[in-house]
């Protein structure tokens, strides 16, 4: 309980249908009215991919999912939540790997998904800021800021399929957090539906906003517990022109950082990834995918899997990482490394990467 706002946090478990015929008229057909028949899923086969977690298979069980066209929308149907004491789980793309977007499996609560709020609302190239709804799949954000010669920094395994108010509401870091940040650092306003229903119009692209407290903030990273996060404005930077991958082998955490400190110094903000991996990682994604292959003849304890970026040329930048591996080399803060050569291999090297998660899954 916030003030006397009731909370999206349920805790205690009540059976939502154990009367249906209270569900059905102080719940369901309230909701059906607001959001249309296209709106409200009660099929448990069709709801299905939504109650399974990603990783290990956990299925939550719900008496209804609710899937709201806009903002408006949710909030009328979180004020009937509200009034009737109705738990809510928040969800986008169910792409999590902790079970924190499913529900329990005793029809406790509710699902609320964001995949019909699917609009990019406005793209402002003066500002370099895009504001979409909460429901946009990260890769379409990616993609529309490219096709205006920009960039949005926030890249993960599950951009296909994650959506950009899942990104903020669990604070997403992402392969180029080193760079760019997490998911807060690249949020200019926010809108968010709070738990009684009302709407918290945070949705500005000020960029020099110095005025008071920074609310937007508390809802990036609170998974959905303070509000529901609706829409947001999401900085946007230049493009860079050209990139440089590489696939490093070090003997420990400690070496890895010592080198990475010296990248620092060599390539200065260049740097975009640097991702850390035990030997154990590199097994799992190979074992169970079979398109990825170890880039190395010898086994090494621990890996660097590197990228930079500029707006300079290629073969300029690959320079530029080259030099530093050789330093690495030299220093024995390293012991092996390839560097990509192509478009072709540097996708083999992330593959590496994304496969982890693949393979815990299995």
């Amino acid at each position: 309980m916030v003030g006397n706002i009731p909370s999206l946090v349920c805790d205690r478990a009540v059976n939502l249908i154990s009367n249906p015929e209270r569900f059905e008229r102080q719940v369901l057909e309230p909701i059906r009215a607001i959001v249309g028949d296209c709106g409200v899923v009660t099929d448990r086969i069709a709801m299905q991919p939504l109650m399974t977690a990603w990783r290990d298979n956990w299925e939550g069980r719900v008496p209804l999912v609710v899937m709201p066209a806009n903002t408006e929308q949710l909030s009328a149907v979180v004020s009937i939540c509200a009034r009737t004491n109705t738990p809510i789980v928040p969800q986008g793309g169910n792409t999590g790997l902790t079970g924190a977007s499913q529900p329990h499996g005793n029809d406790s609560e509710i699902v609320i998904s964001t995949q019909r709020m699917n609009r990019i609302r406005e793209i402002d190239l003066d500002n370099d800021t895009i504001t979409v709804d909460a429901g946009v799949v990260l890769q379409v954000v990616q993609e529309t800021a490219r096709e205006h010669g920009r960039l949005f920094p926030l890249s993960l395994g599950a951009e296909g399929s994650c959506q950009i108010g899942g990104n903020l509401s669990t604070n997403a870091g992402g392969v180029q957090a080193l760079r760019y940040g997490t998911a807060r650092a690249l949020v200019v306003g926010l809108e968010v539906v709070l738990p009684d229903g009302q709407i918290w119009n945070g949705l500005r692209g000020l960029r020099k906003d110095n005025a008071g407290y920074d609310l937007k903030q508390i809802f990036i990273g609170a998974e959905g517990t303070l509000g529901i996060i609706t829409a947001a404005t999401l900085k946007l930077v230049p493009l860079p022109t050209a990139s440089a991958t590489a696939f490093l082998a070090t003997a420990s955490p400690d070496t890895a950082v010592a080198w990475l400190r010296r990248a620092k110094s060599m390539l200065g903000g260049s740097i975009t990834t640097v991702e850390l991996m035990e030997r154990r990682c590199v097994d799992v994604a190979i074992k169970h995918n079979r398109n990825i292959r170890d880039p190395f003849s010898t086994r090494y304890d621990w890996y660097l899997l590197v990228e930079i970026s500029d707006p300079v040329q290629h073969a300029l930048l690959e320079g530029r990482l080259l030099s530093t591996f050789e330093a690495g080399l030299e220093s024995g803060e390293l012991v092996d490394g390839v560097i990509a050569s192509s478009a072709a291999q540097a996708a083999g090297l992330w593959r590496i990467r994304e496969g982890v998660p693949e393979g815990q899954r299995l």
